[in-house]
């Protein structure tokens, strides 16, 4: 089975939106411990790299090092599948 390549992006984000993200990635790190049901937390956790992968691969497609602490291999790799 082939896997489906993910939609190629109708334009990229302002780097004040792929910090926002990053804000709100933080926020919600901060607040997992605090959700004691199994099924919260890994609800909260999902959101939260679902969050992490817009963030990173708008921030390697605007070239904004938002995250420079990333793998930066990862991050080009993936803006390269998003431009594909």
């Amino acid at each position: 089975m082939k896997p489906e390549m993910p939609p190629a992006r109708a334009g990229i984000v302002d780097r004040e939106v792929v910090e926002a993200l990053r804000d709100l990635a933080e926020v919600l790190s901060i607040l997992l411990p605090e959700f004691s049901d199994q099924i919260d937390r890994a609800t909260v956790n999902e959101a939260l790299q679902q969050i992490l992968d817009v963030a990173l691969i708008h921030d390697a497609l605007g070239n904004y090092g938002i995250y420079p602490e990333i793998d930066e291999d990862k991050g080009e790799a993936a803006a390269e599948e998003v431009r594909a």
